[in-house]
């Protein structure tokens, strides 16, 4: 209204296009959103945008700019949404089926008689309300046209705080999941696509993925997830799971108890896809292809790696110039309406990884409760192996019998037994066993570098190590008395 009036003459220009004010209207209420979110404009705008967004959201991003065009296709839309079914489905059809489809329905409404005599009051009526909802959906397609265009618009030429792209507030006040700031030039970043540390504890395997994630100008996107025995595929790529909404109510609401629940309204059990950490971080790099997206994986061997991966496997062989997926799957259809949501399909509605997707993870292959990992999971995978001989960057040193030596010199010299006793080379002590802090403190010492000699690495023949009258771990404790003992013998 501010704008009309201190704007009248040009309102009132007939060469004035619909577009642009609608791009005013928005952009002021976008502000409203921001500035007054509790005004009465603010919040009906609000449930515009929450009514709207199903309908939006259901259209693949590098699709709306052909909608807001065509506006056969934008009508036909309109009535799959208006009768309750998803908008989303019709991007499950392949383009040839969408076209045979489109002409279809537009032939069958060209073909409905509207001179004929009805049968019953049934069939009048039903007869009118389809004439009165074709000649309202018909008028309502421009008004949402003009939404979709300055939808666009806004989108993509407003600036934001570090001259990237600004992100339309949506109902919940904040911006798309996928979309980060622009940069340029893309971060050059010379590390295989995917990537296997392995090595004994403590040898540094997550602080050299994290670093090498860093190099270049250190703005990578960096997701880190962790595998376990229960860990699945639909855990690594996503599933549908039960969300509760909530439908407000100004009634107080009491649990079994009889006390107060404290929501916000009446829940109702909603179903939405859940997208994995996999499937952030692929549409992360789709959708931002300047950006170098990493998805360190922990402990990739703790879980059933080639099933947690699933068709996915497929996905890791590249091509050597362009480093992109050489085969490409057919995502199942919950996930690949997810992604056709969010604009990370193919033309032909396949996944393909990008080229600045980077998958890393890390391994230990002696420690208890691993998975091997098969020859046609490794082969996809580059090796690396941080040894105990590494070095620590960062000096310290540990209390033992009464004096203070150096933590490496001890490390080496406990490392050397070891492998005397036939210790598998994974099970030895690391460089980064014990932080610095750890290494000062006594205590840390016994119960987390001893206990783990005691009980990991020399179960069935610990006299190799330690003192043959330490008979148990309670003997190994008091010998220790705060380090003035030495239960593992002298350390030169």
């Amino acid at each position: 209204m501010a704008w009309a009036k201190s704007n009248a003459k040009d309102a009132a220009d007939p060469k004035l296009a619909a577009e642009r004010v609608d791009r005013i209207t928005y952009e002021n209420l976008l502000r409203l959103l921001k500035d007054e979110p509790e005004s009465k404009p603010a919040l009906f705008f609000r449930g515009l945008l929450a009514n709207l967004k199903p309908f939006v959201g259901g259209i693949p991003a590098k699709e709306l700019p052909t909608v807001a065009e065509d506006l056969e296709l934008l009508y036909i839309l309109q009535l799959i949404h208006s009768s309750g079914d998803e908008v989303a489905r019709y991007w499950w059809l392949t383009p040839a089926e969408r076209t045979e489809f489109q002409q279809a329905w537009l032939a069958a409404e060209k073909s409905w008689n509207k001179d004929y005599t009805p049968a019953d009051r049934l069939e009048a009526t039903l007869h009118d309300y389809i004439g009165i909802a074709s000649r309202n959906q018909k008028d309502i397609r421009f008004r949402v046209r003009g939404f979709l265009k300055s939808w666009i618009d806004l989108r993509n030429d407003l600036p934001g705080e570090a001259g990237g792209k600004e992100s339309i507030v949506d109902e919940d006040g904040e911006p798309p999941r996928y979309t980060l700031p622009s940069k340029s030039p893309p971060v050059d970043l010379d590390a295989p696509r995917q990537l296997l540390m392995s090595g004994c504890p403590g040898s540094g395997k997550s602080y050299h993925l994290s670093k090498l994630a860093r190099e270049g100008d250190g703005t990578h996107w960096l997701i880190r997830t962790t595998f376990h025995a229960e860990t699945s595929y639909f855990d690594f790529v996503g599933t549908y799971r039960p969300a509760p909404v909530y439908v407000a109510e100004e009634t107080e609401l009491l649990d079994g108890s009889g006390r107060r629940a404290n929501v916000p309204g009446r829940p109702i059990i909603d179903y939405r896809f859940v997208p994995g950490p996999f499937t952030n971080a692929f549409i992360y790099a789709l959708t931002n292809p300047t950006w170098k997206v990493v998805l360190i994986i922990e402990e990739i061997n703790r879980a059933n790696a080639s099933a947690v991966f699933g068709d996915v496997l497929q996905l890791l062989d590249r091509a050597e110039d362009t480093q992109k997926s050489h085969y490409a799957i057919e995502p199942q259809p919950s996930l690949r309406e997810f992604l056709a949501q969010h604009g990370a399909l193919d033309a032909d509605d396949v996944m393909r990884l990008p080229s600045n997707l980077f998958l890393w993870a890390t391994m230990n292959n002696a420690d208890q409760g691993v998975q091997p990992l098969d020859s046609a999971f490794r082969r996809r995978w580059a090796f690396r192996y941080l040894g105990h001989e590494t070095k620590c960057e960062t000096a310290r040193s540990i209390k033992y019998g009464g004096k203070t030596i150096d933590w490496d010199h001890f490390r080496t010299t406990v490392n050397t037994r070891l492998l005397e006793a036939g210790a598998h080379e994974d099970k030895l002590i690391g460089p980064y066993f014990l932080s610095v802090a750890e290494a000062a403190r006594p205590d840390t010492v016994l119960n987390k570098l001893f206990l783990y000699l005691w009980d990991d690495v020399l179960r069935y023949q610990r006299e190799r190590l330690f003192r043959k009258e330490l008979r148990s771990f309670a003997a190994v404790e008091s010998d220790w008395k705060g380090g003035d003992g030495v239960p593992l013998g002298p350390i030169a």
